[in-house]
């Protein structure tokens, strides 16, 4: 060791900026390590009450504007198991007389959210637990459109392609994840779910019908504070505080009328789209058999029923490329 270098060792005022040094690059790596602990440990549980998903939309060819507003309220138990009750909502956050049930969640210790919606049988809707590579299943499919969601079963999968996290506008962290599927990639926020589209139930939408509808995850609201906003059309989670939401309906206003509608003997449909010598109509039950197959020649045709037994049959008119330009729903007397 030279002088010099003796000389630096036992200068104290340098030997103790050094040693000050090391010890703030110790707590810098020391507090990081704690901070991605942190994130990686803290689970936020799927909320199971005063909580608002909001999802707006529009149409490009009529200027409408849609809104879906979901909101947990109350529990059930079905089949022994307890539910928390989604309601799609009249009022921006109070369960108005017109707000109708929609569905029931539940999350178990798996950290898997399970939805069991009208008709169908229960189905995962969220795997918190995923890793990058993991596969998620679904069995019910669905669509978007005039302002209609229509369900059906339908089998598709989601791939994770990466876990991260996200801030949110509270300055918590949230797990997030990146997913790959039949329509495009989507991300999820642990206790949040789907902020991409259809926001809460967007991982069952497996269809883009081209009716001109674009629709997009607004806002996610819990215990009356804002957590994630993105609202295309104010700066707030609702711009307005009586939605006029369009509940579902066995009318469809998504460019196909199907009529009379309950149909007994026979029915028609109409499509409002230029027509195509390539269309065709699907008729398909709650169990995903296509009953029917045809040829939709024109902006109408008509179809017996003699052959469908009392219930309800999802309708829909894809044309040659394979999209749906057309969805509807028909109970059959």
């Amino acid at each position: 060791m030279s002088g010099f270098d003796v000389f630096e060792l036992i200068n104290p005022l340098k030997f103790k900026l050094y040693v000050m040094k090391k010890s703030v690059l110790i707590l810098v790596l020391m507090m990081h390590f704690i901070n991605t602990s942190s994130k990686a440990q803290t689970y936020f549980n799927f909320p199971d009450s005063n909580t608002v998903w909001n999802v707006v939309g529009s149409n490009v060819f009529t200027q409408q504007e849609w809104h879906f507003r979901y909101a947990v309220f109350g529990d059930t138990v079905i089949d022994g198991v307890v539910y928390s009750k989604v309601y799609s909502m009249y009022d921006s956050t109070l369960l108005h007389p017109q707000s109708t049930y929609f569905a029931a969640i539940r999350e178990n210790e798996d950290k898997q959210v399970f939805c069991l919606l009208p008709d169908f049988p229960e189905a995962m809707l969220y795997d918190f637990g995923l890793e990058p590579g993991d596969t998620i299943f679904y069995n019910i499919g669905g669509g978007l459109c005039y302002g209609d969601v229509m369900l059906w079963p339908q089998d598709h999968y989601k791939v994770v392609t990466k876990v991260d996290s996200m801030l949110l506008l509270n300055n918590t962290y949230r797990k997030s994840w990146m997913l790959s599927g039949s329509l495009d990639f989507q991300t999820w926020l642990e206790g949040i779910g789907s902020i991409n589209w259809f926001g809460l139930f967007n991982p069952l939408i497996s269809d883009i019908a081209l009716c001109g509808d674009s629709y997009q995850f607004a806002c996610f609201k819990q215990n009356e504070t804002i957590l994630y906003l993105d609202n295309p059309f104010c700066d707030h989670c609702f711009c307005s505080l009586l939605t006029g939401i369009k509940q579902q309906s066995t009318e469809s206003n998504n460019g196909m009328l199907v009529f009379p509608n309950p149909a007994s003997g026979s029915f028609k449909v109409g499509i409002q789209t230029t027509p195509s010598t390539l269309n065709r109509l699907e008729i398909i039950d709650l169990t995903g058999r296509k009953r029917v197959v045809q040829l939709f020649i024109g902006n109408e045709t008509s179809s017996s029923t003699d052959w469908m037994n009392q219930g309800i049959y999802i309708v829909r008119v894809v044309d040659a490329s394979e999209r749906v330009i057309g969805m509807s729903k028909l109970i059959i007397e």
